[in-house]
């Protein structure tokens, strides 16, 4: 909406009383700019968080995978931190709930 109000504008010419005054516009110019950087960061931000959660329901899937084939034993699995004990635990209840 806001290219749209800048590409009307543009084709304003001075007289027009739909022309921005210039305080207007260059508020106008500035918010976009703001905007698309911000977007910017969130789209980065939003894709690595998205990266990351996948990366960790794979460790997950595969801990969960040697622990039924017997790969890990039991010893090995106490030895494992408490976080992530808790962490898997918690992937292994959510397996088969929508999300």
């Amino acid at each position: 909406m806001t290219e749209l109000t800048q590409t009307v504008d543009d084709a304003c010419l001075a007289p027009d009383p739909f022309k921005l005054t210039t305080a207007t516009r260059t508020l106008l110019d500035d918010r976009l700019a703001d905007l698309q950087i911000k977007d910017a960061a969130t789209l980065t931000t939003a894709v690595g968080r998205a990266t990351a959660s996948a990366n960790v329901q794979t460790a997950f899937d595969q801990l969960r995978t040697l622990f039924k084939d017997g790969s890990i034993s039991f010893k090995a699995w106490a030895a494992l931190p408490s976080p992530m004990r808790i962490a898997w635990e918690c992937s292994r209840r959510m397996v088969g709930r929508a999300v």
